[in-house]
C-alpha cells in the first residue's frame, strides 16, 4: 500500500486480513462491536464492488477540492513552487541569459537519483582562482522557501539594482548556489495526500520488525493532508490547552492535569501490529548528519556522520574547493537575528559549543545588519547539533550564517480573531460535574458536529476535560476568606492563561486571520476502524513554513540585499610595497606587511584553533645562509580585519642592484610576487 494512500478505498481483502489479525486495544465489548460492524461495511463494499470495480488509491483518484472539505494541490502550501523540472528550467534560463557569467553543473545526485545542482557566478578569466561565497538551500525539505529564495538571490546577484551596496559581487568573487541538496525530500514533501516531511529517503526500519517504512501515516478521512488523531484513552498524555482548547498540551501531573488524549499521526495500523504509524518513510534529517556535535543513536541522525549521498557530497564540495571564504544557509536554522551564545566549550574544555568568544563581535554586528535589511526580529530556535552551518563554522573555521528567510508575519486579525492572551476560560456548564468531566466540545475544542460527518448518534467520549481546567473553575466560583459572603460580592478578576505553546498559539491566531486560506483544521469527529470514536484535525502540513508565491520576490530582496552586504564585508589581504634598507655594503632589511582592509580576519578565531584554515605562507627567495635574521617561510594564520597589519622583516646578504623576491601562497587568497632591488648603501636614508 502506498504511504499517504487513502484507507477507504483499499481492497476488502486488506480489511479482511486486518480484523482477523488485530488485537483490542480498549474494552472487548466495544472492540467486538467496532468488528461486527466493519465486517457488515465489507459485506455491503463487495457487493458495490461487483458493479463498481474494485476501488484504488486516493493519489490515483481524482480530488474535487469542493466536496467535503478536500483540499486540492493547488490550495495547500507549497503551491506553486519549483519542483525539479522547474527548478532545472529556471537554473538554465540563467545559464541562457548571462552566459558570461554563469555555469550550471551537479555536485551528485541524491538516494533517489536526482541531481544536485549547482550554479557557478562570476565574471573574469580567474573564477576559479578567487575567494568565493557559497549559498546552500533546501536541506530541510519541509523548507522549500530556501529553494525559491536561493534562486532568486541568484538572479539578483547577477543583475543587482544599480545602487546596490557591493554590486560588482560576481566581478570580484565568485558565488556557488546550491539551491536544493534534498530533491528526494522536496518530492515526498509536496505529493499528494500532503504531510510533513524534513529528511531524506533512506529505508529505516523503526520499529525494527525486520521490515522498513511499512506503517506509515494515512489520509484516513481522505481530505488531501496528513494531520493527526486524538483519542480519549487510558493511556492518554494530552490535554486541550485552556488558554487555546483547539491546542493539546502534554499534561502536568504534578499540577494535578488530567490527560485525556492519545496522539497520533493520521493513519492506521498498516502492518498489524498493534500500533499506529510507528514505522513510516525512513528519514535522515540532513541537518542532524553532520560531524559537529553529531547526535548519535537519535532518530533522524542517520546510522553515522555523513550517511547519505546528499551529505558527502556537500562536504566533498567544500573540502575540494578551499577558496570558499564564507557561506549562507538557509533553512530552519538561524543564528543572525540571535547570536548564539559564546563562551562555552564541551566536556573536553576546547571546543566551543556554538560560537568562540572572540567571534561574537563579528557575529554580533552582522546579526544587527541582517535584522535591519531584513526586518526580522524574532525566529523560533532549533537544535544546531549535526547541523551543516555548525559544521562549516566549528569544522572549516569560516564565516557561517544561517538565514530562517520567512518567519510568522505578524497577524492581522481586524479584531475578529481572537489572540492567545485573550482567550479566557470557558464557563462550567449548568449541571456539570463536580470534577469538571464534560464533552470535548464543552472543553472548547473547535469542530464540525457529529451529525454532519457520521450518520450514527455521537457518543460522548470520558473524560473530556482536564482537572487542571475544573480546579481553576473552582477556585473562580469559592470566594476568599476575606470576601463578604453575600450575593451581592464581587469575583476575584480571573487569572490570565497563556497557552503552553506560544509560537503555536501565535501560528493558530496567523490562520485565523486568513480565514479560508487559514492553516489549521479543526478537530472532527471520524469513526476509526479500530481506535473507534476519534477527532481528526490540527496544521496542514507545511503551513508554518512556507509562505505564498506572492512573498517570495520581497522575501528574495531582502536576502539579496543581505548576500550583498556580505560581499562588501569578504576579507581583502593584500601586500604592502616592500622596503629595502642597506645597512652596510652588503646587508640589507627587507620589511613589508600584509594587510587586509576587509572586515571580516582572513581566520576567525575557530578557524586559527582548529588549524583548518590554511596560513598564507610568506617565501623569500634566497638561500638560507644569506638570511641573516627572520624566517626564509613564515606562516600567516590570520590577519585581523578592518585595516589589520601582519608585519614581515628580514636582514639579508647581497649585492647591490640584485633583485630579491617574495611569494605569498593561500590556498584561499590570490597574491603576486613582491619583488624589489637592493639599493647602494649611498642609497641609504641618512
Amino acid at each position: 500500500m502506498a504511504v499517504g494512500s487513502c484507507p477507504a478505498r483499499r481492497p476488502a481483502s486488506w480489511w479482511f486480513a486486518f480484523l482477523a489479525r488485530q488485537k483490542p486495544l480498549h474494552s472487548p465489548p466495544s472492540f467486538k462491536r467496532g468488528r461486527r460492524r466493519w465486517v457488515l461495511i465489507l459485506v455491503i463494499r463487495f457487493v458495490l464492488s461487483a458493479f463498481a470495480g474494485a476501488a484504488a488509491p486516493l493519489q490515483d483518484q481524482t480530488v474535487n477540492p469542493s466536496s467535503g472539505g478536500v483540499r486540492s494541490a493547488d490550495a495547500l502550501p507549497g503551491a506553486g513552487y519549483l519542483d525539479d523540472a522547474g527548478l532545472e528550467r529556471r537554473l538554465q534560463e540563467l545559464v541562457v541569459k548571462f552566459p558570461d557569467a554563469c555555469t550550471l553543473t551537479s555536485i551528485g545526485k541524491s538516494r533517489g537519483g536526482r541531481e544536485l545542482y549547482c550554479l557557478r557566478l562570476g565574471r573574469g578569466a580567474d573564477v576559479d582562482a578567487r575567494p568565493a561565497l557559497a549559498i546552500v538551500a533546501g536541506l530541510d525539505a519541509d523548507f522549500p522557501v530556501s529553494t525559491e529564495t536561493a534562486a532568486r538571490v541568484a538572479e539578483r546577484l547577477l543583475n543587482p539594482p544599480a545602487d546596490a551596496s557591493g554590486n560588482k559581487l560576481v566581478d570580484t568573487y565568485t558565488v556557488y548556489v546550491l539551491p536544493r541538496m534534498n530533491p528526494d525530500g522536496w518530492a515526498a514533501a509536496s505529493a499528494m495526500p500532503r504531510r510533513e516531511h524534513r529528511g531524506t529517503l533512506r529505508p529505516v526500519d523503526d520499529d525494527r520488525d525486520g521490515a522498513a517504512d511499512e506503517d506509515g501515516p494515512d489520509d484516513v478521512n481522505c481530505d488531501g493532508v496528513i494531520t493527526l488523531m486524538r483519542v480519549v484513552d487510558p493511556e492518554a498524555t494530552h490535554l486541550p490547552d485552556p488558554a487555546e482548547p483547539r491546542l493539546l498540551k502534554e499534561a502536568d501531573r504534578a499540577k494535578g492535569e488530567k490527560p485525556i488524549y492519545k496522539i497520533y499521526a493520521e493513519g492506521v495500523d498498516d502492518d498489524l501490529d498493534g500500533e499506529y504509524n510507528e514505522d513510516g518513510p525512513g528519514a535522515v534529517d540532513l541537518n542532524r548528519n553532520f560531524m559537529h556535535a553529531y547526535p548519535e543513536h537519535e532518530a533522524g541522525a542517520g546510522p553515522h556522520p555523513i550517511s547519505e549521498p546528499e551529505s558527502k557530497a556537500l562536504i566533498d564540495f567544500f573540502l575540494t574547493h578551499p577558496r570558499i571564504a564564507m557561506t549562507v544557509i538557509y533553512g530552519r536554522h538561524d543564528n543572525v537575528v540571535k547570536t548564539p551564545e559564546s563562551g562555552k566549550n564541551d566536556a573536553t574544555g576546547r571546543v566551543p559549543l556554538a560560537l568562540h568568544r572572540d567571534d561574537a563581535g563579528h557575529y554580533e554586528e552582522i546579526g544587527k545588519r541582517y535584522r535591519d535589511l531584513t526586518g526580522t526580529k524574532e525566529v523560533p530556535k532549533e537544535d544546531a547539533d549535526g547541523a551543516f552551518f555548525a559544521w562549516c563554522y566549528a569544522q572549516l573555521g569560516m564565516p557561517t550564517f544561517a538565514c530562517r528567510v520567512w518567519t510568522r508575519p505578524e497577524s492581522s486579525t481586524g479584531g475578529d480573531a481572537k489572540k492567545p492572551d485573550d482567550v479566557e476560560k470557558k464557563e462550567p456548564a449548568k449541571g456539570e460535574p463536580e470534577d469538571g468531566a464534560t464533552t470535548p466540545e464543552s472543553g472548547g475544542v473547535a469542530q464540525t458536529p457529529p451529525s454532519e460527518t457520521s450518520g450514527e448518534t455521537a457518543r460522548t467520549p470520558e473524560p473530556a476535560v482536564a482537572a487542571s481546567q475544573s480546579a481553576s473553575r473552582a477556585q473562580e466560583q469559592t470566594p476568599t476568606p476575606d470576601a463578604p459572603k453575600t450575593p451581592d460580592a464581587e469575583k476575584p478578576p480571573k487569572e490570565k492563561v497563556d497557552p503552553a505553546d506560544k509560537e503555536a498559539a501565535a501560528w493558530l491566531t496567523y490562520s485565523d486571520s486568513l480565514g479560508e486560506r487559514g492553516g489549521f483544521i479543526p478537530w472532527t469527529p471520524y469513526e476509526h476502524p479500530t481506535l473507534g470514536r476519534i477527532e481528526i484535525g490540527g496544521f496542514v502540513p507545511l503551513f508554518q513554513t512556507t509562505p505564498p508565491v506572492a512573498e517570495l520576490d520581497g522575501i528574495a530582496d531582502r536576502q539579496a540585499a543581505f548576500v550583498l552586504e556580505l560581499g562588501t564585508r569578504l576579507p581583502k589581504p593584500a601586500v604592502s610595497p616592500l622596503k629595502v634598507t642597506p645597512l652596510s655594503d652588503r646587508v640589507f632589511e627587507i620589511e613589508t606587511a600584509i594587510v587586509n582592509d576587509g572586515y571580516f580576519p582572513t581566520a576567525l578565531a575557530m578557524g586559527r584553533q582548529n588549524r583548518r584554515v590554511r596560513p598564507i605562507v610568506v617565501t623569500l627567495e634566497l638561500p638560507l645562509e644569506r638570511i641573516l635574521a627572520g624566517e626564509r617561510v613564515a606562516r600567516v594564520w590570520s590577519v585581523p580585519g578592518s585595516g589589520g597589519r601582519e608585519k614581515l622583516r628580514w636582514i639579508v646578504t647581497g649585492e647591490a642592484g640584485e633583485t630579491v623576491a617574495i611569494t605569498f601562497t593561500s590556498e584561499r587568497y590570490v597574491f603576486d610576487q613582491a619583488q624589489a632591488t637592493l639599493p647602494a648603501v649611498s642609497d641609504r636614508a641618512p
